[in-house]
């Protein structure tokens, strides 16, 4: 399971979603996917405000594919990518760690 946690410059956290089983279509190998293609199993990846666009495209993308439930998580993801854009000190942070 990927959570993604929404930080501020402190690596305090703001918010966070999860949902079992979303690695399976969260994390992507090809490049018209080029931020959702960074995510690890094994790392912590960390967004920055500046490539919010970007991964709430790819995320908007990704949406059209899956089913009920994963729609309403990647809504979720999107909207704590939405406050993360409008705020320079806040970080999208995907981490299987937690």
């Amino acid at each position: 399971m990927i959570t993604v946690i929404l930080e501020n410059g402190e690596s305090s956290e703001l918010s966070r979603v999860a949902l079992p089983g979303n690695e399976r279509y969260l994390i992507r190998d090809v490049a018209t996917f080029p931020l959702l293609s960074q995510l690890s199993e094994f790392s912590y990846d960390v967004f920055s405000h500046a490539e919010m666009d970007c991964l709430i495209s790819e995320l908007e993308t990704l949406s059209k594919e899956l089913d009920a439930a994963e729609k309403a998580h990647i809504a979720d993801i999107i909207e704590l990518a939405c406050r993360c854009r409008d705020d320079r000190i806040l970080t999208l942070t995907f981490t299987p760690f937690e």
